[in-house]
């Protein structure tokens, strides 16, 4: 099955990853440095700001960033899920849309924190069509 990778530091993350029901991995601010050595899913939380219309993840996100690339981790993520608030309009889900542009890998669902059921059924069925679910 697919693993799924996770960043988590208030729990929607993890509580998100969880209910996808498949292999969690939990990626650390301790240890980052992860080799994969399979097709996986990365699921994050936003945390990014705005200056002066520049978008920008925060630092607290650096393991994150590390994670995917350390080695050719980055070649082996086949999609990201982002998580956030919608409270924050333009930055919802940035830090997702940024690493999806930084290294060429779709944007698989937004959500809001944990997601919904109908969230986690989308997901599903997106991860079920990369052919590993």
């Amino acid at each position: 099955p697919m693993q799924l990778y996770y960043y988590s530091l208030t729990g929607q993350t993890r509580r998100l990853a969880k209910k996808l029901e498949l292999p969690i991995n939990e990626i650390t601010d301790d240890n980052p440095y992860i080799d994969v050595s399979d097709a996986f899913v990365l699921i994050i939380p936003t945390y990014a700001e705005s200056d002066n219309g520049r978008k920008y993840s925060q630092s607290i996100l650096d393991a994150v960033f590390d994670f995917i690339e350390h080695n050719d981790n980055a070649s082996k993520c086949v999609g990201i899920v982002g998580s956030g608030n919608l409270n924050f309009a333009d930055l919802f889900c940035w830090s997702a849309h940024e690493i999806s542009q930084q290294h060429n890998i779709p944007v698989l669902a937004e959500v809001e924190f944990s997601g919904t059921p109908a969230d986690i059924e989308t997901i599903k069925m997106k991860i079920k069509e990369l052919g590993a679910l």
